[in-house]
């Protein structure tokens, strides 16, 4: 969910989601994120988001045993050039898998991976497949992120099949047809599902500030 000019305070719209059922989940870096290259504020910045550089498609916090829903981010300042935002439907990739080609869904819903997260003060391991199903079989969690990827602890014989099914899903939700592609203005903010959605930005110069906030159902 994309919303435009809903203004710069960021407390309102703590509250105006707290509202409709929503709450704030603190993580590492704090209650709420200030993204940007000059960050004095938060805690454990030693990591790409406080850069200008570029973040390619994921989900957050795929290295803690129970990542946060629903992050928002709102935008307070703009860069002089680029800083899009992505976002690219996981879910949807999942479950095209499932129908035309089962032996990779069966792969990246069994497979266990290792996301490593390591900074100065701060560190977690988490080791689960790319996709968790619930009870009746259906997606419960996206688990994504190719920088906190650890080495694979597999037998080398199941790897092959491995990097054919992830491979393919990648090929996926990085197709530019799959993407919402969007810049976010001052005031701006997008509100999507972390267990279900990939998002990314583009590198960017200038003084781009985003402020994000983590969010869990009741």
């Amino acid at each position: 969910m994309v919303v435009r000019d809903a203004g710069l305070d960021t407390e309102a719209l703590i509250d105006a989601l707290a509202a409709e059922g929503l709450s704030v989940r603190s993580t590492h870096f704090g209650r709420i994120e200030d993204l940007r290259t000059d960050n004095t504020t938060n805690q454990n910045t030693d990591q790409l988001g406080y850069t200008d550089a570029p973040v390619e498609l994921h989900t957050d916090q795929p290295f803690i045993d129970a990542p946060p829903r629903y992050p928002l981010l709102h935008a307070m300042r703009a860069a002089t050039t680029s800083g899009e935002n992505l976002i690219a439907d996981a879910a949807a990739a999942w479950a095209w898998l499932r129908a035309v080609d089962r032996p990779s869904y069966e792969r990246l819903t069994t497979t266990p991976v290792v996301f490593h997260r390591r900074q100065q003060r701060f560190e977690s391991r988490v080791e689960a497949p790319l996709f968790r199903l619930d009870a009746e079989g259906a997606l419960a969690q996206v688990r994504h992120s190719d920088f906190t990827f650890a080495p694979h602890r597999r037998p080398f014989d199941e790897m092959e099949a491995f990097y054919r099914a992830y491979q393919r899903f990648q090929r996926i939700v990085h197709d530019p047809a799959h993407h919402l592609r969007f810049l976010l203005g001052p005031g701006d903010f997008v509100l999507d599902d972390n267990h279900r959605m990939l998002h990314a930005r583009t590198s960017f110069a200038g003084p781009r500030w985003v402020r994000g906030v983590y969010f869990d159902p009741p």
